[in-house]
């Protein structure tokens, strides 16, 4: 076809056209090969994890996509280089998704395996604070256009790690910990090492210098490895070593501590360094700075401790001692060779240079040292000092301009500062004058008062100083009122030792006024004197001060004194009157010394708001103070309608109060006379504090229904004797329930002082509530009453008077009277058909002592239990019927109970196989009667257990009956004996047992026998079984025990069992023996 015609088909046109599109989609390829580019920063290196043979770090990049396309990664594998060496790979994880022109963050690993460059690049890192690595390789993309376009990127580029902060490493010594000098001082210093960059590290070992301004002061010696997690902050122990011959630079470097409070060092050399498990390196260190701070602190105090002031009185030799509280956290020992500083008092004037020429020995913290010093003060100085001492105020004074020569393990040091510092000094100087008064005398005619003081200065002892006090002036105040102004001339030099000065002045007051400053003592105890104004002259030297103390001096004087009544001894009824004795107690304060007379003492006694008698007393001379016990003797008729009042009051079970009251006296003092009363009123009470009444004895009277108790009385408060015609009253129990009635018509003469008051009364008493007290009383037990409708009748000589009471107080009551009731077992039988059981029991009593008192005993009732059930079988009644004297007596009765199939059973078992039964009695009552009387007693829960010997089966012999040899057979017969102790017949049902060979222990054969045996109560049989032994225990006889007669064996009876019936009740028996002797023929 020719050419023109082809270039116009349909064909040519299709081919021409895909030219074309391939041509232009080549020129889009090729630019976006040209353009498509991804830029790193490097944002973060941390370490991740390590093998044997790699370390892996996570770094954290920064990806620019530069470009309007979409790129796609896909996985690729860049090598990483550090100054031209290959260091590890990284690699660029596939489907991290560029948007056109975005910045996007990223994590990728970083595998390392040449560990010494690493080893350079860690240094550089620590050193310089970045380093610079070097990415290449190809990397995989797709760019997406209208379709994805496979990409391959050639990356070479240096990347640029720059720590976030500077420095990497930064330290600070934080306190030194001990300190050792051996030829070397080694400084154990404690460091606080903070970490600033994001890779965790262990730094295994150090050997770095210690430089100070380009000078080397020592070397750190690490002694153990430190763990610095990333971005964190340790604490650990270094060594720092010096010694002499750094001296300069050490000596350098301490001023600058101590002198500005901080300094600055470095760190030089190299150090092993871990990172993971298998990654281990050498880094070079180059200046790591360190810090070092002191908070160095001092505050100083001191105490004068001696001064001898030399003349004219403004130069002193002064021997302090200092206090000085100095805070530095560097324990380091050091030698204070020299101190010069300058002293200013609180308004910055100077007061004096001082040179301390003293040498210590000194660990920062607290020290106290003595020093003398010479110091020469000015005058104006010297007079505000004084000024201080005498106010006893301690001295602020301000320290500055110091200079410190100082030796740290004789390394010379200076320490210069102008910062300032407070000392405080104290002075045991200040004058604190006291005034005791030792003596108080009146003199003639009573308004003169002689008073001896004891005046202390309140100087200081230990001082050598010349002071001289030229006298004392001072006022004296009483209630605010001015009454003296005195001057005492003293002329008094202090001399070392001497603390206190005797003085003796006389005062004379206007007599108005020292009558009415005696009476306001004596009536209110005290008065107190205010001495003021008080102004004491003194020169010291040349120098003449005047003080005046501020404060004021208050003096207590104790003007008290008593009249009180101390005690009421006795009330004791003669004749007509109650005489009463009364201690009364005048006290005379000694401070007084003044021969005083007391007159006309008089004052009331009453009780109940009723005046009873009016006492009076004779004078009383009381010399020079002291005290004097008067015994006031009151005798008084005391109409009926008072003392029954009071005696009713007392045995009603109330205190009775006694007081004095309207207590006056006149005291007189040379021409002085001074008439007083007694404030207030003194009291004391005086009643029945309990009664108590002891029965001692018992016995019926004449008349029914009626006993004559003899009871021991103890009335505890009443003093005194009393005699008591008649008395008639009802008892009652604490629960309100009549008891009995008692009486007594003779006449009682109660006497406190003997130790006892028996009496004989007569008692009816009410059954219904005489019981529980019968009950409490036998069995030692106290109880409580109360007396109602009482009627006394008393004889004063010829007169009688009566008194009724409607109820007493509780009384006591006890007994010397016991007794036990015991419930007994005489004997237990089982009846048909097994479950009823017929006890014998007992009722003993036993008296502590006998009486003359006949008592029926009725019936005794009680709740038998037994005691293997534990539970309450039958309330059972025994009728006694039995007339006793109160003596030792034993009363028997029995009954039968119908008990539990399961209890029978086991109290047959319990009798049979352990010879004896428990049981408890609860609730036990025994029903009394006696001279016409019903009473019960109630008795605590007893327990009984009744004993006889178990049944026994006995093997008594066995005998070989016959014996064939061949085949051997051989019988054995077997006795045995049954005995039966108990009170009731039991039948034997069958028994069993085994024979066994005692020397060989071989088995023999089996024994038994089946019947009807009966073996009636407290009666034996014997019972014979036999039996053939086993073909082997035949053979056994025959062949190893023949004997010159026969044969024969000792036979061991083993695992023997009877069984017993009782009616319904069935018991086994157990028996065996050992070692029966058995022959044949």
């Amino acid at each position: 076809m020719p050419l023109k015609n082809m270039l116009k088909t349909r064909k040519f046109k299709f081919v021409l056209a895909f030219i074309v599109i391939a041509i232009s989609g080549l020129s889009i390829y090729n630019y976006i090969l040209s353009t498509v580019h991804i830029r790193f920063t490097i944002k973060d290196i941390s370490y991740a994890d390590a093998t044997s043979e790699y370390t892996f770090f996570n770094v954290k990049i920064e990806a620019a996509n530069p470009t309007s396309f979409e790129v796609y990664t896909l996985s690729s594998t860049l090598t990483v280089s550090y100054t031209g060496i290959e260091i590890g790979t990284v690699e660029i994880p596939e489907g991290i998704v560029f948007k056109p022109n975005e910045h996007k963050v990223i994590d990728i690993t970083l595998k390392v395996s040449n560990i010494k460059d690493l080893s350079d690049m860690f240094s550089d890192l620590l050193n310089n604070g970045y380093i610079l690595l070097k990415a290449e390789g190809s990397l995989t993309a797709k760019v997406h256009i209208i379709f994805d376009i496979p990409v391959t990127m050639s990356i070479s580029e240096n990347v640029e790690f720059k720590l976030p902060s500077w420095p990497p490493i930064s330290a600070e010594i934080v306190n030194v910990t001990h300190v050792e000098h051996n030829g070397n001082i080694v400084l154990k210093s404690m460091v606080k090492v903070k970490n600033n960059i994001n890779i965790s590290f262990s730094v295994l070992s150090a050997n770095v210098y210690v430089k100070y301004h380009d000078s080397v002061v020592g070397k750190a010696l690490l002694k153990s490895f430190i763990r610095l997690p990333a971005a964190s902050t340790v604490t650990s122990i270094i060594d720092i070593v010096t010694n002499a011959k750094y001296s300069s630079s050490v000596s350098n470097l301490i001023s600058e501590i101590l002198s500005y409070e901080s300094a600055q060092i470095q760190l030089k050399g190299n150090a092993r360094v871990s990172i993971g498990d298998y990654l281990r390196f050498n880094v070079e260190l180059e200046d790591i700075p360190v810090n070092v701070s002191s908070t160095f602190k001092v505050s100083l105090s001191a105490q004068l401790l001696d001064v001898e002031i030399l003349p004219p009185g403004n130069k002193a030799n002064l021997k302090l001692k200092v206090n000085i509280n100095a805070f530095n956290p560097f324990k380091v020992p050091f030698n204070v060779t020299q101190i010069l500083l300058t002293v200013y008092n609180e308004s910055m004037h100077k007061v004096a240079d001082v040179t301390v020429p003293y040498s210590v020995n000194w660990i920062i913290g607290n020290v106290s040292l003595t020093t003398n010093s010479q110091i020469e003060i000015p005058l104006d100085s010297l007079k505000w000092i004084i000024g201080k001492i005498v106010r006893n105020e301690p001295c602020h004074f301000i320290i500055s301009n110091i200079t410190a020569n100082i030796e740290v393990y004789s390394i010379p040091v200076q320490v210069i500062t102008n910062r300032l510092f407070t000392a405080d000094i104290s002075f045991n100087f200040a004058i604190n004058p006291r005034i005791e008064i030792m003596e108080l005398t009146i003199l003639p005619p009573g308004n003169v008062f002689q008073v001896s003081l004891n005046v202390f200065p309140g100087l200081p002892d230990p001082y050598n100083v010349k002071l001289t006090i030229d006298e004392i002036s001072f006022s004296i105040y009483w209630r605010s009122s001015l009454i003296k102004s005195e001057t005492i001339p003293v002329n008094i030099v202090k001399e070392k030792g001497q603390k206190s000065f005797p003085i003796v002045s006389t005062i004379e007051l206007p007599s108005d006024i020292a009558i009415e400053i005696i009476k306001s003592g004596l009536e209110e105890g005290y008065i107190t004197l205010r001495i003021d104004n008080i102004t004491v002259k003194i020169h010291l030297y040349e120098v003449e001060l005047s003080v005046d103390i501020p404060s004021s001096i208050e003096y207590f004087l104790n003007f008290e004194y008593r009249v009180e009544v101390e005690s009421i001894d006795t009330i004791i009824l003669t004749g007509d009157t109650l005489t009463s004795v009364l201690t009364v107690n005048i006290e005379i304060p000694e401070t007084y010394n003044v021969e005083a007379l007391i007159s006309n003492i008089s004052f009331d006694v009453c009780s109940g708001g009723e005046k009873i008698l009016r006492a009076n007393a004779s004078d009383i001379v009381v010399q020079h103070g002291g005290c004097s016990l008067v015994q006031v003797s009151v005798c008084s008729r005391i109409d009926d309608k008072i003392l029954s009042k009071l005696l009713t009051k007392m045995l009603e079970g109330e205190k009775v109060k006694f007081t004095a009251v309207n207590v006056s006296f006149t005291l007189t003092i040379y021409d002085l006379k001074v008439d007083l009363t007694v404030p207030g009123n003194f009291s004391i009470e005086y009643g029945i504090s309990f009664i108590e009444a002891k029965v001692i004895d018992a016995c019926t009277a004449d008349q029914p229904r009626v006993f004559k108790i003899t009871i021991e009385v103890n009335i505890a408060g009443l003093q005194g004797v009393v005699t008591i015609n008649s008395f008639e009253a009802d008892v009652y129990n604490v629960s309100d329930y009549k008891i009995a009635r008692v009486w007594r018509n003779e006449p009682f003469t109660y006497d406190s002082s003997k130790s006892s008051n028996a009496l004989e009364v007569y008692m009816e008493p009410t059954p219904e509530s005489l019981g529980e007290a019968v009950s409490k009383l036998l069995f030692q037990n106290p109880i409580e009453v109360k007396l109602k409708n009482v009627t006394f009748n008393f004889q004063v000589e010829d007169r009688i008077f009566g008194i009724e009471i409607p109820e007493t107080g509780r009384i006591v009551v006890t007994s010397d009277i016991s007794a036990e009731i015991r419930i007994g077992v005489a004997d237990v039988a089982i009846l048909d058909p097994g479950t009823r059981i017929k006890v014998n029991a007992t009722v003993t009593l036993v008296p502590s002592k006998e009486l003359s008192i006949q008592v029926l005993l009725k019936s005794a009732s009680f709740t038998i239990c037994y005691q293997s059930a534990g539970r309450e079988l039958e309330y059972v009644t025994l009728y006694l019927n039995k007339r006793i004297m109160f003596r030792e007596t034993t009363v028997t009765a029995s009954f039968i109970m119908t008990i539990t199939q399961q209890d029978a059973q086991d109290m047959a078992n319990s009798l049979i196989n352990y010879g004896q039964a428990t049981f408890v009695a609860k609730n036990i009552i025994v029903s009394c009667l006696s001279n016409e009387v019903d009473f019960i007693v109630k008795i605590p829960d007893q327990k009984y257990t009744y004993k006889i010997p178990p049944f026994s089966v006995e093997v008594i012999k066995v005998d070989i009956v016959s014996i064939v040899i061949s085949p051997p057979k051989v019988k054995l017969a077997v006795e045995v004996k049954l005995v039966n102790p108990t009170s009731f017949s039991v039948v034997l049902r069958s028994l069993e047992f085994d024979a066994y060979c005692h020397d060989h222990g071989t088995y023999l054969g089996h024994g038994s026998w089946s019947g009807y045996l009966t073996i009636h109560a407290k009666s034996s049989v014997t019972l014979t079984v036999s039996f053939d032994l086993t073909a082997s225990g035949a053979l056994h006889v025959v062949l190893y025990h023949q004997t010159e007669n026969g044969w024969g064996l000792y036979v061991d009876v083993r695992n023997g069992v009877g069984v017993l019936q009782i009616y319904s009740l069935q018991v086994t028996v157990s028996f065996s023996k050992d070692k029966i002797w058995a022959e044949y023929p």
